[in-house]
């Protein structure tokens, strides 16, 4: 089975891939089977609880040494804060980073260090008990099975996530904040953020407020997929002022499932893209279906068919990354660097803090 096929079958919101063929999916039922913890927990552990808890409360240890993670927003939140993990999902690194932020990833090696690989899908329990972690980080996607839930408790204490594809990330980074006890990091990573993001509303002057976006996914060429506003991707263009337009905004009031934010189309419906602006997400995980994308947007540029739309007659179509999936706060920021660039046509004000973590070119 291929990478892009594995990741098909069970990450769906988490990397925003598909719950059937390549679309992206809806958020899946939570562990079942989930045991109540007791009221009181063991010396050096505390009782957690959150909303986005996918299971009843945990007890978990006050200062987690050995953290073993399988989640992207686990790995997002402990790589800003420079936690490493013991061990780590191999596809969060070799499929999701490796195409969101490549020139990054010299730098999460580094960080990763001698970090266990678990494998791919399902999660090589072996590998995890080997790294003898004292916690355990999951999504609840990863959750496969009836029992597994009980068979990662019986390694460590596990926290497992709830995951939905309309989710804002920051709450994602607040509840792992929660649960590692390192809230004020996390907000003081969040202000910086907001401080860029107000910076760019800044810059634009209210240029962006009311203009009309698409938001295309790609994920391979044979398929097109329209976001809805609710999807997280969104987030970014939403809090500087853009929107969808009203034929979008209709479509999206008729779906009948609020947790699938996006419909497949085809160049019958590409009346839904005539809007101020379309961005085209190459969200390709293998480098064959990512050149492929590149190849077809540059198509659709010269297209008789997508010339009739303005945003691509006068110049507003633009290629971008998956790191518009926005799924954690290192996207986010990138993100808010192509705004700057594609909309505004300049550098951004305020430096991204993680791109000064890149490797200088060999002279």
């Amino acid at each position: 089975m291929k990478l892009r096929s594995l990741l098909i079958c069970v990450l769906a919101t988490l990397l925003a891939a598909c719950g059937a063929g390549n679309a992206p999916s809806a958020s899946q039922a939570t562990p079942s089977a989930v045991p109540a913890q007791a009221a009181t927990c063991a010396d050096g552990t505390w009782l957690f609880e959150h909303t986005l808890l996918a299971t009843e409360s945990v007890c978990v240890p006050h200062h987690p040494q050995r953290i073993a993670i399988a989640d992207f927003a686990a790995l997002d939140v402990m790589y800003t804060l420079q936690i490493p993990p013991v061990a780590v999902w191999g596809l969060l690194t070799s499929g999701w980073y490796a195409n969101m932020v490549p020139e990054l990833m010299p730098s999460i090696n580094r960080y990763l260090g001698d970090a266990r690989d678990l494998g791919a899908i399902p999660l090589n329990l072996e590998a995890l008990a080997a790294a003898q972690p004292d916690m355990i980080l999951i999504n609840s996607l990863l959750v496969t099975e009836p029992d597994m839930y009980e068979q990662l408790s019986a390694i460590a204490p596990t926290v497992v996530k709830v995951e939905s594809n309309t989710d804002d990330w920051r709450e994602y980074m607040r509840f792992y904040g929660a649960v590692l006890n390192r809230t004020d990091e996390v907000e003081r990573l969040l202000g910086e953020y907001a401080a860029r993001l107000e910076a760019l509303r800044t810059a634009s002057g209210g240029s962006c407020d009311g203009q009309t976006v698409s938001l295309v996914q790609v994920n391979d060429p044979a398929t097109l997929y329209l976001n809805f506003p609710s999807y997280r991707g969104w987030l970014p263009l939403r809090d500087v002022g853009f929107r969808p337009s009203d034929e979008q905004l209709a479509l999206m009031e008729q779906a009948e499932d609020d947790n699938t934010p996006y419909i497949a189309f085809s160049n019958e419906r590409i009346d839904l893209l005539e809007t101020d602006y379309v961005v085209l997400m190459n969200a390709a995980f293998t480098q064959q279906d990512a050149s492929a994308v590149e190849a077809l947007y540059e198509s659709y540029r010269n297209d008789p068919l997508w010339s009739t739309l303005p945003a691509v007659r006068e110049g507003r179509f633009y290629l971008v990354d998956l790191a518009w999936q926005a799924n954690g706060l290192i996207s986010a920021h990138a993100v808010i660097d192509d705004m700057y660039r594609l909309f505004l046509g300049q550098e951004p004000a305020i430096p991204n803090p993680y791109m000064d973590q890149v490797d200088a070119p060999e002279q």
